[in-house]
């Protein structure tokens, strides 16, 4: 008979695959915060670009004119809730041809720093699309489609292995936000489906009663990997790896020996990829107030500083960093409504409560607790030293750029701390079965999901 996580993986896969196909074809083109800087960084990767051209620090590429010219017609909505587009506008705009052979060159200073393992699925479908002649928006679509595939095949994967706290790692992957992204040729599709397989196969290491096997060390050296060479940021959440028990790679030396392999393949990559990038050299603003060399410098000089803009930062922007943590989509443009943002943290919530249907098998011991909080508050750490290098300008006492879509992968540990530090309270758990509890919030994320076409529905056509 299949369990409570057997039902969770599948109810994912149908329905990642069912509402991320709306999402593919409802958002009008190049409505996902930049969208079309990944849409560029993705196309020149088939052509044997695997890295970017960088001139005083910025990237960019030499691309066919009518990739950006599929664009353009759609700029006006960005930041403009009052502009509109239509079908046939997009029908009118998918009959421009491609045309490969006429360039110019275009800069994407933010995603050009991105390794090519990012955007490995929608470089494939792009190589295809103009193999077999799509015109030039026809090869956002097929991206948009490769994208959110990879999410439904690593997400289902990453449930089925999730040893605790499935149903409300389930509703952060179906979240509304989640969804918008992963239906777009948005990097952060991947950096959060990598993120949520590398901390369910953690987790279910940390449960095991056998002896690690040879694919075992393979997929979780494999993964870090991955995560290193995909957002840095993310990179601290392998340390999870400390709550695996010795006995499970097999003797102390072992244990050791895997503690080394995580933090150097994903520690030798993360350094492998900044060493083709001008690394604190690249400018994403053309500002000359906007350093990361000298904003690093001071950081190192001033700790206390960057700590203090992170706090401040928290504490202005938390509401902005909710919302678009959950559903202001579009370019933050396009906004779900506040009562519907708190129903869908407060699902999550309770999903995390003990119910009859857990499938925690033990609570967690004080140290993994402390392990996975560190491990959380060094990854928000982490995003935010991001922005306050390349966003901020030198001398502000907050962090510029933050918004919440950054902290989603982080928020696959921090459901699984809090259903772990909620696990003490069984004897207040809440009734039903784990089929139940899947069930609920699968309603509940399908409805916050309509919901949310009907806003974009609204934003862009109505």
């Amino acid at each position: 008979m299949p369990s409570a996580g057997d039902h969770c993986s599948a109810v994912f896969a149908i329905t990642t695959a069912v509402v991320g196909l709306g999402f593919v074809f409802l958002t009008p083109p190049f409505q996902v915060a930049d969208e079309p800087a990944h849409f560029l960084r993705a196309y020149e990767i088939p052509e044997g670009k695997w890295k970017s051209d960088f001139s005083n620090g910025v990237g960019g590429a030499n691309l066919p004119s009518s990739l950006m010219e599929s664009f353009h017609p759609f700029q006006r909505l960005v930041f403009h809730p009052e502009q509109k587009t239509s079908r046939a506008e997009i029908l009118a705009v998918l009959k421009m041809p491609l045309l490969p052979d006429s360039r110019r060159y275009e800069s994407f200073p933010n995603t050009s720093l991105y390794s090519p393992l990012s955007y490995l699925a929608p470089a494939i479908a792009l190589a295809a699309g103009r193999f077999i002649g799509l015109p030039a928006l026809g090869e956002l679509y097929v991206a948009r489609i490769a994208n959110l595939i990879v999410f439904v095949a690593l997400g289902t994967l990453a449930l089925r292995w999730m040893p605790l706290a499935k149903v409300p790692t389930m509703l952060l992957l179906l979240m509304p936000m989640t969804m918008y992204l992963a239906a777009s040729v948005s990097a952060d599709t991947t950096a959060t489906a990598l993120v949520a397989l590398t901390v369910a196969q953690i987790l279910r290491l940390t449960r095991r009663e056998h002896e690690m096997q040879l694919h075992d060390w393979v997929l979780l050296v494999s993964t870090t990997a991955a995560l290193g060479l995909c957002k840095f940021a993310y990179l601290p959440l392998v340390s999870l790896a400390l709550m695996i028990p010795a006995r499970v790679p097999g003797n102390r030396r072992r244990y050791l020996l895997l503690q080394g392999l995580v933090w150097v393949s994903g520690g030798t990559c993360l350094v492998a990829w900044a060493s083709q990038t001008p690394g604190l050299h690249a400018r994403i603003l053309d500002r000359p107030d906007v350093s990361a060399l000298l904003q690093f410098e001071n950081a190192l000089r001033l700790p206390a500083s960057f700590a203090r803009a992170l706090v401040n930062t928290g504490v202005r922007d938390a509401s902005l960093l909710k919302n678009s943590f959950v559903g202001w989509l579009g370019w933050l443009d396009t906004r779900l409504a506040p009562a519907a943002i708190n129903c869908y943290l407060i699902l999550i919530a309770v999903t995390c409560w003990p119910n009859r249907g857990d499938l925690a098998n033990r609570s967690p011991r004080w140290w993994e607790i402390i392990v996975m909080s560190g491990a959380s508050l060094l990854a928000v750490a982490a995003v935010g030293l991001f922005n306050y290098l390349f966003w901020t300008p030198l001398g502000k006492d907050h962090i510029e750029g933050l918004q919440g879509r950054y902290f989603i992968p982080i928020g696959v540990l921090i459901v699984v701390l809090l259903s772990q530090s909620l696990s003490s309270l069984r004897r207040f758990e809440l009734p039903g079965t784990g089929q139940l509890w899947v069930a609920t919030a699968a309603v509940g994320a399908v409805l916050a999901n309509l919901y949310s076409y009907e806003v974009v529905f609204r934003r862009y056509y109505h």
